[in-house]
């Protein structure tokens, strides 16, 4: 889970009374102090604190844009795919009677043995990679003259089909940045991870030494959250 999650607020939460109030009771301070706690150590402690909690606004940044690339994604080829499904039944209808015509355009499966026609088959499933290469393949073949003359007859211009080869290779683009958020929002989490562990490491070790320099100060080690 990327960003902050109940361990982490737990931690922060602890680690925060234990730095200001350690650093702001002259008595704890002396006592804390005289076991290596000193102003030096706290400000380490600080450090670690703040560059987890730095780590922990990244990786939820770094989740935000990789929700925000997935569904440009999602939004784009739900475009693109309902173009070219509307295309291929337009193309099939056109060209029903011509299988040379529709197996050029990734239309045709086989030739049905009973009648000799041309058993139709195109992508009925989101399956990335079978779409991108049918619809290139698809494109492509519409470049051919004879085509293209056929299909421009039904409103399909040269420049409305490259607008939708277009929307094609975006739907891969935007595919490919997803999958780059992705792997980053991951290697963040990692981070995150990473920050907060040595800043817990750090305050655990101090927490067993406060507890020991303060042993018998019920107030002190209230103040600290360490009851």
């Amino acid at each position: 889970m990327a960003g902050m999650t109940k361990r982490i607020e737990k931690l922060f939460y602890a680690g925060e009374q234990f730095l200001d109030n350690a650093a702001g009771d002259p008595e704890a301070s002396a006592l804390l102090a005289a076991l290596g706690i000193d102003a030096a150590a706290l400000t380490q402690g600080r450090a670690l604190y703040d560059a987890a909690k730095a780590a922990v606004a990244q990786s939820e940044a770094d989740f935000a844009t990789q929700l925000q690339a997935t569904d440009d994604f999602k939004k784009a080829f739900d475009v693109s795919w309902v173009e070219t499904q509307d295309l291929a039944r337009i193309l099939v209808s056109l060209f029903s009677s011509q299988i040379e015509a529709l197996t050029l355009l990734g239309l045709h499966k086989r030739r049905d043995a009973s009648t000799g026609e041309s058993e139709i088959a195109w992508p009925q499933d989101k399956n990335l990679p079978h779409y991108l290469a049918w619809a290139r393949n698809l494109y492509a073949r519409l470049s051919n003259a004879a085509l293209a003359t056929a299909v421009g007859r039904l409103g399909y211009t040269a420049e409305s089909l490259a607008a939708q080869a277009a929307r094609v290779e975006e739907v891969s683009d935007l595919d490919d940045a997803q999958e780059r958020a992705k792997a980053h929002a991951r290697q963040s989490v990692q981070e995150r991870d990473q920050a907060v562990g040595v800043f817990k490491a750090w305050l655990d070790g101090q927490v067993v030494a406060a507890r020991v320099a303060l042993k018998g100060k019920k107030r002190l080690l209230e103040l600290l959250g360490l009851r």
